[in-house]
């Protein structure tokens, strides 16, 4: 009964959520798009990011059947279904989400011209992102519980099959749900390295070409590449991020579910209450979100009033701080996500002796997990903000030099990483305390991303704003435009490096998680100290791994932003400089698909392949690269994203006063130093922070799936 009335509520809620999608995504088409001008570039960045999409998924869709095949011959001949349906549902979501993005940058941009305001502003923004934010969880809980349910819920445990070559058996309900959660990596990876190479190469190249060489303005329309740019944030920054933080949403709940699987397999109450917690967490976050997300944007609306004469005068409420705005998103959603954690656990767990603490146990599990995210969010504002001294002091360095800028920003992305990680290990440690066992990495995994809908929305935000910003300059709207812009803009830099962490953080969870699962498949009470060596030599190829993967996205896209430099300097004509010609936009365009499509291959099939060593070496070894891999990637996704966000904001920090100031040349040179700082950092935050994440969870998955297969048949026997 308790069950039915979870599934159902879980259900009821996915449904209440995908109608504010409709609802929001209808209520921003209704809004207008403002001048003539304003209207022809919103298209051409909307046409860009659709055309790229379709080339995209040309390469994407092939590899995906290939691939689903491969798990249907090797693990259980239906893993390959819940592959797609994995990967169908996340581009689904995605796909809805940055459609909402193409169509709320112009209104964004329309609504700081005709409103003047940054709240009625912000409210524009808020609601673009919420399209994405509620359909990305939305989709991903409604797909994992057709899954869940449709391999029998927690009674289908002990169900058994083969892959279509019968090499080994496996658990039914593991292997699809393994699977699904696959399919979401696949396309969470393909999208971010293809986004991110797209955007990057664009932006570093409108950067030291635009700015650096010709003192063009951030955003000039002059400079072909910056249009390049704006569909490229649609791309990495939405559609990307729409799929990356999807993938740890789903993977979170997936790998609680399996692991509660493996603990209470043989006691039917407790595997029933320990696969419904997670389904209660995630469900009640969604709903949390909803709530979060939708207060803001309410209290945000236009408001009217009479005056004496009787005239309707607009009285739209001022804020003074749109970061604490969107703070109060998620301390809305976090109080109710921590209400419905502690109701849930008192239900589930009230009458079982599962824990040392009782119901308690799997309640501070979870809060282990929401307050290290909260904790790694304002680490990250913290660090990359330029309320706070850190990035103050990195715009002190730029009037230097800007080797003393780039030194600056390299130590203070190490510091923030160690303070990051070690947040992490003590939240690990503490989740497993609380509940006497690995149960626990799982539900602090869940929480940490239960209220994900709130994080994406105000990570959505950011890109939104950012095109905006683009619009205005591109459209030569008044200055006053452009400033509240910015002013979303900025908190927007913050608010994608506190989603970023949020997927980092989560991603330390459930590798954990993962290993021990990995473990639990094959080992059994193996004597680790017989396979030392072994382990020790996964541990340094894992890492060798990460890093390889680093080079081919760091040079990839370095060898894409060379290209498009050089595309744009030559169309710099004399007559395109004194604006009375328009650049050949789709010459740039055309180039930056192009050497994304070529260069996102690569990259993207590592965490795919490494695993098939164990075929050569076996699990032992296998299961030290997932140790290596773990630790390497995860600090260089946080040292990469601090340090680039920081550069980031110490650029907009340095150019907000060269507004006031444009003819300071201690100032100019400051803003050129910037920009190389920058132009580092743009790689940096954007392409390897944001796929390093993702890197490790699909390593460790498909290690999980081919587990048995590399007990039985591996060629070195050591």
């Amino acid at each position: 009964m308790l069950a039915t009335i979870v599934y159902i509520g879980t259900f009821a809620i996915t449904v209440i959520a995908l109608l504010l999608v409709a609802c929001n995504f209808i209520g921003l088409r209704k809004r207008n798009e403002g001048q003539e001008n304003m209207v022809e570039l919103a298209g051409i960045i909307r046409d860009g990011a659709n055309s790229f999409l379709k080339q995209e998924y040309v390469i994407i869709a092939p590899l995906a059947v290939l691939f689903a095949f491969m798990y249907s011959c090797l693990s259980e001949w239906t893993a390959g279904g819940a592959f797609i349906f994995g990967a169908a549902l996340n581009t689904t979501a995605a796909i809805i989400g940055m459609k909402a993005q193409t169509y709320g940058n112009v209104r964004t941009t329309n609504a700081a011209l005709v409103t003047k305001k940054e709240s009625r502003t912000m409210r524009v923004a808020l609601l673009g992102g919420s399209v994405g934010g509620f359909a990305v969880p939305a989709f991903g809980l409604l797909g994992f519980l057709i899954v869940f349910l449709v391999s029998g819920g927690p009674e289908g445990v002990h169900q058994l099959g083969t892959g279509i070559l019968k090499l080994s058996t496996t658990a039914v309900l593991a292997a699809r749900l393994e699977c699904f959660g696959l399919g979401y990596s696949l396309i969470g990876m393909f999208s971010r390295i293809a986004g991110g190479i797209y955007t990057k190469s664009a932006d570093i190249s409108a950067d030291l070409v635009g700015k650096n060489h010709h003192n063009f303005p951030e955003d000039d329309p002059r400079m072909p590449n910056t249009i390049a740019d704006f569909i490229g944030d649609m791309m990495n920054d939405a559609f990307g991020n729409f799929t990356d933080l999807g993938e740890s949403y789903i993977a979170s709940t997936v790998f609680c579910i399996i692991m509660a699987t493996q603990l209470y397999a043989d006691d039917a109450e407790a595997l029933m209450v320990a696969c419904l917690f997670p389904i209660i967490l995630s469900a009640g976050g969604l709903l949390s979100s909803l709530i979060g997300v939708m207060t803001v944007i309410a209290i945000n609306r236009k408001r009217t009033t009479l005056d004496e004469n009787g005239n309707e005068v607009v009285v739209s409420r001022e804020i003074s701080d749109i970061g604490a705005e969107l703070a109060f998103t998620t301390t809305v959603s976090s109080v109710v996500i921590v209400i419905v954690a502690l109701a849930g656990a008192f239900v589930l767990f009230r009458d079982t002796s599962m824990f040392k603490y009782g119901f308690w146990s799997p309640f501070a599990a979870a809060m282990f997990g929401i307050v290290s995210s909260v904790a790694i969010g304002k680490l990250a504002e913290y660090y990359t903000s330029s309320k706070y001294h850190h990035v103050q002091g990195l715009v002190k360095m730029a009037y230097e030099d800007t080797s003393f800028l780039v030194s600056a920003g390299d130590f203070l992305g190490y510091l923030s990483a160690v303070i990051a990680m070690l947040i992490l290990s003590f939240s690990i440690i503490g989740a497993l305390f609380v509940c006497g066992g690995p149960y626990g990495l799982v539900v602090a995994a869940v929480g940490m991303l239960s209220f994900a809908g709130t994080t994406i929305t105000i990570d959505a935000f950011g890109p939104i704003a950012d095109n905006a910003g683009g619009i205005a300059e591109g459209c030569h709207l008044p200055p006053d435009v452009r400033r509240i812009t910015d002013a979303l803009d900025a908190c927007g830099n913050t608010t994608a490096a506190i989603g970023k962490g949020n997927a980092i953080g989560s991603a330390a969870f459930v590798t954990a998680a993962e290993i021990y699962v990995y473990l639990n498949s094959y080992a059994g009470d193996m004597l680790l100290i017989d396979a030392a060596g072994m382990i020790v030599s996964g541990l340094l190829a894992g890492g060798a791994f990460v890093l390889l993967f680093c080079f081919f996205l760091g040079r990839n896209t370095t060898s894409a932003a060379y290209s498009l430099a050089n595309i744009g300097e030559k169309q710099l004509t004399d007559e395109v400089i004194a604006g009375t010609q328009l650049p050949d936009y789709e010459e740039v365009i055309s180039a930056a698909a192009r050497d994304a499509l070529k260069y996102m291959v690569a990259p993207a099939l590592i965490p795919f392949l490494a695993p098939l060593l164990g075929f050569g070496f076996g699990p032992n070894f296998v299961f030290g690269m997932m140790l290596g891999q773990m630790v390497v990637a995860i600090f260089l996704a946080l040292y990469n994203g601090n340090s680039g966000g920081a550069w980031d904001n110490a650029k907009k920090y340095i150019e907000g006063l060269l507004a006031h100031d444009p003819t300071n040349p201690i100032l100019i040179a400051a803003d050129k130093a910037s920009v190389i700082g920058d132009t580092i950092g743009d790689i940096r935050k954007d392409v390897l922070a944001v796929c390093l994440d993702i890197y490790i969870k699909i390593m460790c998955n498909e290690a999980i799936v081919l587990a048995g297969l590399f007990t039985a048949h591996h060629f070195l026997k050591i």
